[in-house]
């Protein structure tokens, strides 16, 4: 599953951000930045790989009988999306409607996360030059950024390139396969984002707690 791949290498260059130390050739922390798209890249995984294991399950491959109707006409609302070149968020928007087993609030927080966070990666893809010399768009603000003094002058990029910002981007990948994993009834389908998703979180949290360690003994 790329998704698997992808969501250890968003993992990792966000640990990885922590350490960066800026210098004159490079202000900019390619961690935190590799990080951020990296994880808006394992979200459109995970969402494409759930559509194909509906296609194998129901489609050509299958005949269907693996799954329940409301998951046959999901795969089949998925694959049409897919068809039309539609976005990760409308993927998702159409597996919150064909599921009841997560608040309406958590699916829509999860949802507006991700939104969000693909935003962020495409204003990364597409910056232009006339945008260095501007604060950020107006998303920024729901956003773990850099705060902007007074007059400051200050490259945007920088603004979302830091251990923050890269944090909540794997985090907000975590929120969606763990959505996933409760949304999606058949085993076969989320039991290796679920490994996945427990997998990184479970890595994140070690590495907050060795942190904590390192920190309480500098201390003493």
């Amino acid at each position: 599953m790329n998704a698997v791949v992808l969501m250890r290498m968003a993992k990792t260059f966000a640990i990885e951000s922590e350490s960066f130390i800026p210098s004159g050739r490079e202000t900019t922390n390619r961690y935190a930045i590799a990080s951020i798209v990296i994880a808006a890249a394992t979200c459109e995984a995970m969402m494409n790989e759930l559509e194909g294991m509906y296609q194998w399950l129901g489609g050509d491959d299958g005949d269907g009988s693996a799954m329940s109707e409301d998951e046959n006409r999901l795969g089949a609302l998925l694959t049409s999306i897919e068809g039309e070149r539609g976005s990760t968020v409308l993927k998702f928007q159409a597996l919150r409607h064909f599921t009841r087993l997560l608040p309406d609030s958590v699916l829509a927080t999860t949802g507006e996360k991700m939104s969000t966070l693909m935003r962020l990666r495409n204003w990364i893809v597409h910056m232009k030059v006339q945008d260095m010399d501007r604060p950020g768009p107006k998303f920024f603000g729901s956003l773990p950024v850099k705060p902007l003094a007074k007059g400051a002058l200050v490259n945007p990029l920088e603004r979302i390139a830091t251990p923050a910002v890269a944090r909540w981007a794997v985090e907000v990948a975590i929120g969606l396969g763990t959505a996933i994993d409760i949304c999606v009834k058949n085993a076969a389908m989320r039991t290796g984002i679920s490994l996945m998703t427990h997998e990184v979180a479970m890595a994140l949290h070690s590495h907050d707690q060795a942190r904590k360690r390192r920190a309480s003994k500098t201390k003493k």
